[in-house]
């Protein structure tokens, strides 16, 4: 029989709750999604619709000696520059020791193809500049003594607004998964061998069930681009290369909904992402519409291995106001990251990781944390509660 929530409030307050590890999503750098990890697009190199540029056409910038005069733009190296300095605030300020970390986004750094290609095709090897990237993130994750949850990709490939780009295809097109799979899974959990002490985790894609949704975040109708027995094809996919490639190594699967756990591929570790909408649809005619979210956050302290809470917001937009904390998560990004954190620790999660508050940067000169001085505040609240 399961408990009551009383039943398990009484329990919790009974035995105490473990210490919680403390996540920080780093995302990406110089609002730059998609383009700031491997090689990048440059102003010069617009894409036309009609005609398409393979990934191979657009980023093999060394041979074309025109493109190599102009040089890289100036942020491309910088986000990896900015990196030591912020982690070493992480973690000396707020125990910080875990990131989570966007790598491909949505894909835009592979190319595109034009509107008549059923699909489009990967450079015949990977561009360098990847494995050059993502190894120096884990060194310098390494030499921080930290943790790192490495997201390879985000449902941002089936963006409706360049659905035509077909990048989607990379979840749908059998062919193309396969592609993905041997071209870019295959290298990066290769060197992911030797990085096993700092990986927490590889997260194989985040939030993959707007792939299936009717109803794109930004609130827009529109035909899914997956249905979701592909989304669970890719995700097998590269689950089962990544640990063929490294048995030894963690999974997971950054899912934005609590049921998604019951529906789609989760890795090694369960993941969810949690900002509550209480909508419920016009008497359920409304309920295929993936808004909502559990009234409560569930209670894992009997669960093994524990979930992840992959992202809690900090902000008013992020989710509404949690129920179960009585009003005391309104006002300010303090009082949110406080009494979230306060609260999934007393549930029994090991690990959570907040979504910073703050607008992406602009200044490519230097990528700063986007925590606002009260979010900051707010992970003082939460470092300085008493101990268990």
């Amino acid at each position: 029989m399961s408990d009551t929530p009383d039943e398990k409030n009484r329990i919790i307050s009974a035995v105490g709750a473990p210490r919680m590890l403390l996540g920080y999503n780093y995302t990406w750098g110089f609002d730059k999604f998609g383009w700031y990890f491997g090689p990048h697009w440059r102003p010069g190199d617009a894409v036309d619709p009609d005609q398409g540029k393979t990934y191979e056409e657009i980023f093999h910038d060394e041979q074309d000696p025109q493109k190599r005069e102009r040089g890289p733009e100036p942020w491309q190296e910088n986000w990896l520059t900015c990196l030591p300095r912020n982690l070493e605030l992480l973690k000396s300020k707020w125990d910080i020791r875990i990131i989570r970390i966007f790598l491909l986004c949505n894909a835009q750094n592979l190319g595109t193809s034009n509107n008549s290609a059923r699909t489009w095709a990967f450079a015949r090897t990977l561009h360098p500049r990847f494995l050059r990237h993502l190894q120096t993130l884990f060194d310098t994750v390494r030499q921080k003594e930290m943790k790192v949850i490495p997201s390879i990709l985000d449902f941002g490939v089936a963006d409706p607004v360049h659905r035509w780009e077909k990048r989607h295809h990379i979840v749908t097109d059998p062919a193309m998964r396969s592609t993905f799979v041997e071209q870019i899974v295959t290298p990066f959990a290769q060197l992911g061998k030797s990085y096993r002490d700092v990986i927490y985790a590889w997260e194989v894609m985040n939030e993959p069930s707007w792939m299936n949704a009717a109803i794109w975040p930004n609130h827009t109708v529109r035909v899914p681009a997956a249905s979701v027995k592909e989304i669970n094809a890719f995700l097998g996919a590269v689950l089962e290369r990544i640990k063929r490639e490294d048995p030894q190594a963690k999974t997971t699967v950054g899912h934005r909904y609590y049921r998604d756990l019951d529906t789609y591929e989760t890795g090694d570790l369960k993941q969810f992402h949690y900002y509550p909408s209480y909508y419920r649809g016009l008497g359920g005619v409304l309920d295929i519409v993936p808004l909502t979210d559990p009234e409560r956050l569930p209670v894992v302290y009997r669960e093994s291995p524990k979930p992840i809470l992959g992202e809690i917001g900090a902000t008013a937009h992020q989710g509404e106001p949690w129920l179960e904390l009585d009003d005391k998560d309104i006002g300010s990004a303090r009082n949110r990251i406080r009494e979230r954190l306060l609260q999934a620790e007393r549930k029994g999660y090991a690990l959570t990781l907040i979504w910073p508050d703050m607008d992406w940067n602009k200044d490519t000169s230097d990528d700063h944390l986007k925590l606002s001085p009260s979010a900051q505040q707010g992970l003082d609240d939460f470092k300085a509660r008493p101990k268990p």
